[in-house]
């Protein structure tokens, strides 16, 4: 079994073999930084520092794959992956150094994903490196992995925007007798980049007649009538998935509530007349305020008292739940 190790080991990266194993030269320390600095470039996907390692005329090979030809084409096909992912980095775990530039040398490649996933491939390659530049590199690695994870995160994507409430009615017969008035998913419904909000009910004062019907402020309308209140659902989209850095307030005034947005305060933070009591059905939610966050997860509660938060879905999938938003005086 070790005589094949090593004829396998010979063929694939040109190393010497004998009996007793492969031979080759330890990289020279010029060349491990040289590798060390390209990788770094690569983990800040700042193409053009880590295009300018690459020879004009350069060639790329992933495994069987067809051959890349050429700088602009390899920086292309590099970049079209990383901008899929966080980041890309690399640990250099052994390098071997032949004469005429040629490098083998084995890698750890840790893919951080959007959703926060961490995967770590190991890898093989072999790169011809003249004048301090790359003319050829060929890659042995299996990235299924990192393939699969990310189909599984597209496929997740905008979850969000497909949660829909069932609202369920009761009243009085005609006889005076406990009925069901209505049941059915909701229709009443704002889908955002960031939240969809599903508007079940609304009363316009308090205390609120028993058999008043649902008020006229719909899921477009964040904030309650002045006197009364709104219950919803609604379901938080992860983070990673929009932009919360420049959308959050924007999305904010689309629902009626711009005014709660000082835009000198962090992106999300938003004060609003209004007491709001939150439980979580499903997922995690941090809530952000001036001094502090915590962590919400099923089941938990919060009693939010007209003061400044902000609210982020840190976790991969969307985060539901329920919320009383009840008019308040200051």
């Amino acid at each position: 079994m070790q005589d094949i190790l090593n004829t396998l080991v010979s063929e694939i990266y040109g190393f010497p073999s004998t009996s007793k194993g492969w031979i080759a030269m330890r990289a020279a320390a010029d060349k491990v930084g040289l590798l060390t600095r390209y990788y770094a470039a690569m983990a800040t996907n700042d193409s053009q520092d880590f295009g300018s390692y690459y020879a004009e005329n350069m060639t790329l090979k992933f495994g069987n794959s067809p051959e890349i030809d050429g700088r602009d084409n390899i920086v292309a096909a590099f970049k079209g992956m990383l901008d899929r992912v966080v980041s890309l980095e690399h640990d250099l775990v052994n390098a071997w150094e032949e004469e005429g530039g040629v490098v083998f040398f084995e890698s750890v490649g840790r893919w951080t994903l959007r959703g926060g996933a961490v995967i770590e491939i190991n890898a093989a390659s072999k790169i011809t490196i003249v004048d301090e530049q790359f003319v050829d590199q060929r890659i042995y690695v299996d990235n299924a992995p990192v393939f699969e994870a990310l189909e599984r995160e597209s496929s997740m994507a905008g979850e969000h925007r497909e949660f829909q409430s069932r609202l369920i009615v009761t009243g009085l017969d005609a006889d005076g007798k406990s009925a069901f008035v209505s049941d059915g998913p909701t229709t009443d419904r704002l889908v955002a980049d960031g939240y969809t909000r599903n508007h079940l009910w609304q009363a316009t004062e308090v205390p609120t007649p028993v058999m008043a019907a649902n008020g006229p402020g719909g899921a477009s309308v964040i904030p309650p009538p002045p006197a009364g209140y709104n219950y919803v659902i609604t379901a938080f989209a992860p983070d990673s998935e929009w932009d919360y850095e420049g959308g959050y307030a924007r999305i904010l005034a689309e629902s009626g509530a711009g005014d709660a947005v000082d835009p000198t305060d962090a992106p999300g933070m938003h004060t609003t007349d209004t007491i709001d009591i939150v439980t979580v059905i499903s997922g995690e939610a941090c809530v952000l305020l001036d001094t502090g966050e915590t962590t919400m997860r099923q089941g938990d509660t919060i009693v939010q008292r007209g003061t400044k938060h902000a609210w982020r879905n840190r976790a991969h999938e969307p985060c539901v739940v329920s919320a009383v938003h009840i008019s308040v005086l200051r």
